[in-house]
């Protein structure tokens, strides 16, 4: 299951397609690869992938768009067809660069965790003074 924030899930069909997608952005995030440069996974490669045609692809991809522009809309986000997945005509299809990956293990009561300082908390932090 895919969470986003605000409610939005994804699950099933449409988990397998980002799940299926999440090979090549997870390398290009660690390579500190630049956000214009993230790869893109041909349609014939990403349908071998998920054991579909590329027919079969083309359709999960735009359920899996409508799907996720309904749920959106019930929480009055309007999504763009590119803001989680990209396509681009020759190249194939990726996850937009621009999307925070948030692992389940980030994640504290369902929420983002504050982030950890990496120096001692004593060091870091002064009382507050008003004037």
């Amino acid at each position: 299951k895919i969470k986003f924030h605000g409610g939005p899930e994804l699950t099933g069909a449409a988990f397998s397609l980002i799940q299926a997608l999440l090979k090549e952005f997870e390398e290009d995030i660690n390579a500190a690869t630049p956000k214009a440069e993230f790869r893109f996974v041909r349609a014939d490669a990403l349908a071998k992938r998920l054991g579909i045609n590329e027919q079969s692809l083309r359709q999960r991809v735009s359920r899996t768009r409508a799907n996720l522009e309904k749920q959106f809309l019930a929480v009055d986000i309007q999504l763009d067809d590119e803001d989680l997945i990209q396509n681009e005509e020759w190249k194939g299809y990726r996850i937009n660069p621009y999307l925070l990956l948030v692992k389940p293990a980030q994640l504290q009561n369902g929420e983002l965790s504050p982030p950890t300082s990496q120096v001692d908390k004593a060091s870091v932090t002064t009382p507050a003074t008003t004037h």
